[in-house]
């Protein structure tokens, strides 16, 4: 971990995000740069500390994927404008197509 030697590393987790009690921080921020993970297609219920993926398909599921993405970066002073780096999952290969049909909707300049 050398190269992090001298950068502060801060693990960030908004008071909803801890409700859902998940393994991982919702962002690490190292130095100047913000990592997110685990981000999914989740939305927040009724019930505080429950999520359920957005109904209808992988096009929904992706819209809500890349809006949870947008609202942590915001709460965290930044915009999609800033990321550089996706890395996106599917547990089928065929809906690739429309997963990226929506996806490049959020990054219609700068592709990361």
């Amino acid at each position: 971990m050398g190269y992090l030697a001298g950068q502060d590393v801060e693990y960030l987790q908004s008071e909803e995000f801890k409700q859902i009690n998940m393994p991982f921080s919702e962002a690490v921020r190292v130095g100047n740069l913000l990592f997110l993970s685990g981000q999914i297609g989740d939305v927040y219920t009724d019930i505080p500390g429950q999520t359920k993926l957005a109904e209808g398909g992988i096009r929904p599921e992706t819209r809500q994927t890349m809006e949870n993405i947008k609202s942590v970066l915001e709460r965290y002073g930044l915009t999609l404008e800033n990321v550089v780096k996706c890395t996106c999952m599917l547990a089928d290969i065929k809906e690739w197509g429309e997963m990226n049909e929506e996806y490049i909707k959020y990054f219609p300049i700068n592709k990361p």
